[in-house]
């Protein structure tokens, strides 16, 4: 849509997900989304070349928002 041929999502996470924090959570992002591919470091995982046995155990898990800590900041 844009002539650009990458799209960067600033907000990284799925439809009522927690957003992404980890190496390990962004794959699992990867493996339940239509992303084409994540960067991680200086490695770029494409979503063709993960085991389907990963994908499907990803499809199994749904991340679930942290607890409430004492990181709750409150704007007026």
């Amino acid at each position: 849509h844009t002539g650009c041929p990458i799209l960067l999502n600033t907000s990284f996470n799925l439809k009522d997900e927690p957003i992404v924090e980890s190496p390990q959570d962004a794959l699992m992002t990867l493996a339940r989304s239509r992303i084409d591919a994540v960067a991680l470091g200086s490695y770029v995982v494409h979503a063709g070349s993960l085991d389907p046995a990963f994908v499907s155990a990803c499809h199994a898990v749904r991340r679930e928002p942290p607890a409430i800590t004492d990181r709750v900041y409150t704007f007026w």
